[in-house]
């Protein structure tokens, strides 16, 4: 790669790194450390391992029908922010939990609750939990609930999630309130045009670090959704 397309990329991670607080700047170096030897980069280069999934329909607007197996994920209110929650839910992988087993982070971090759109890992996921906003880090597919290690902090819980099929639109950017909300419009238009409804709340997922360039990010709307 020339140097012309490296230099802006080091610029904007450094102006990036500029507006962090202390504590933004020492969490984003732990969590740097994991991603990085994951192969993610500036440029979304990412190997993290993202739930066992397959796509059984494209719809309109490219959207897609993917039907998930079951998984074991941990999840952290948002109620204090989702900074706190990844916070949180990255000190469980590192180690905060009955084993002290540290555990690979998978793709993607999941968010969502009733009326906030937030934004994701690879995925980092968020969903509605008894209408509030929470957000949801996947374990690697190994783990079942009786397997997986209990969370020290009394604000995480463990949930398992049965097979489930999700109607998901792919968009890039910072995953601002405008851009998820575009995107779960090109969902809810794919399904109304469809076999397809609605079967929960929305999901917002997240699949890179901070520090990639938004052009390079992937991120994605999802529904649950069952045949009509």
């Amino acid at each position: 790669m020339s140097s012309a397309v490296e230099r802006p990329s080091r610029h904007a991670a450094k102006r990036y790194m500029h507006r962090m607080t202390s504590g933004e700047r020492l969490r984003g170096a732990a969590v740097a450390l994991v991603l990085l030897t994951a192969g993610c980069s500036v440029f979304g280069d990412r190997r993290t391992p993202e739930p066992p999934h397959a796509v059984v329909e494209l719809l309109a607007g490219d959207v897609e029908i993917r039907r998930y197996a079951p998984q074991v994920a941990v999840e952290a209110p948002m109620t204090d922010g989702r900074n706190r929650a990844f916070g949180l839910l990255f000190d469980y992988i590192g180690g905060a939990n009955d084993g002290g087993d540290r555990i690979a982070m998978t793709a993607p971090v999941a968010t969502g609750g009733e009326g906030a759109r937030i934004d994701m890992t690879a995925p980092v996921a968020t969903s509605a939990a008894d209408g509030a906003a929470v957000m949801r880090f996947f374990l690697p597919p190994d783990y079942d609930l009786g397997s997986a290690p209990t969370p020290l902090d009394p604000r995480l819980r463990l949930v398992a999630t049965p097979e489930t099929h999700y109607a998901v639109a792919r968009f890039p950017g910072l995953g601002s309130d405008y851009a998820v909300a575009r995107a779960r419009d090109r969902v809810d238009a794919a399904l109304a045009a469809s076999a397809w409804e609605a079967a929960g709340p929305a999901e917002t997922w997240f699949y890179d670090p901070p520090w990639t360039l938004p052009p390079f990010r992937r991120n994605e709307a999802a529904v649950p959704v069952s045949p009509r």
